[in-house]
């Protein structure tokens, strides 16, 4: 098991030199740090939500008032339950030729957070919209993971661990929300009464 688990580690590392010394550009040298740094989401992310709650009829308020605490909650169990069972140093911290376009904090590189939230929200969102939106908001996931490692603080496979875990936290949040509404009560219309003429 301990020489899977090395094999695992080595691997992990080597994709992460691919990706974050490898496929180096200045486009993507200026794009990946602003993509990857939460203050530059903040208000897109507050005017998508007032959108959706406000003009997005009954659907739309429902994906709003449920992103606000499955993130918050996907957010605190991450950061203060699972990188604490699960310590891994950041490649920041482990490696001297690490492409560094961000700062490198020492708090466990296991899982990503950022790709734990925002696989969260995809999942819900796409649990209630069409292929277009899902292609988007999985897209606009994918991105920002693909961000974590290349401005070198995450391994892919802390992405992807952040990601999936993302992805059954959005689905079991959407299945209780769902479960819970089919046992709701169908409203009994009143018969409708014949006055005589």
């Amino acid at each position: 098991m301990t020489d899977i688990a090395q094999a695992l580690s080595a691997f992990d590392a080597w994709l992460f030199h691919l990706v974050n010394n490898g496929l180096r550009s200045d486009f993507l040298d200026v794009a990946m740090p602003y993509l990857t740094r939460i203050r530059h989401w903040r208000i897109p992310l507050a005017i998508f939500w007032a959108v959706l709650f406000c003009f997005g009829g009954r659907r739309g308020r429902t994906v709003a008032l449920l992103l606000v605490p499955a993130i918050a909650l996907s957010d605190v169990v991450g950061a203060r339950v699972i990188k604490k069972l699960f310590f891994r140093l950041r490649p920041c911290n482990a490696f001297d030729d690490v492409h560094l376009l961000v700062g490198c904090v020492r708090s466990s590189s296991l899982p990503s957070i950022h790709a734990l939230n925002i696989f969260t929200a995809a999942t819900l969102i796409s649990a209630f919209y069409g292929p277009w939106i899902r292609l988007l908001v999985f897209s606009i996931a994918l991105m920002v993971g693909f961000s974590r490692v290349y401005v070198g603080v995450h391994y892919p496979l802390d992405v992807l661990a952040g990601a999936a875990l993302g992805a059954v936290w959005g689905i079991i949040v959407t299945s209780t929300y769902k479960r819970f509404r089919s046992k709701e009560p169908v409203p009994v219309l009143a018969p409708r009464t014949e006055h005589a003429a």
